[in-house]
């Protein structure tokens, strides 16, 4: 079994009272804390492909 960094950190750091703009995000229901781990990393890496894909431009010269 693989030690995850994450694990040791409190679910709730990004919530604190200290980071009012994270906290703001979360009350105004545009984040959601989310855990990303082995269940569904590949759903996270196809969407980083798709945004990489979306930032390519292809352009084609006569």
């Amino acid at each position: 079994m693989r030690h995850n960094i994450f694990d040791s950190m409190p679910s709730n750091i990004v919530s604190g009272k200290d980071n009012v703009f994270a906290n703001f995000l979360q009350t105004a229901g545009l984040y959601e804390f989310m855990k990303i781990d082995e269940d569904n990393i590949g759903f996270w890496v196809e969407i980083q492909n798709l945004m990489d894909l979306h930032r390519e431009k292809v352009f084609v010269s006569k």
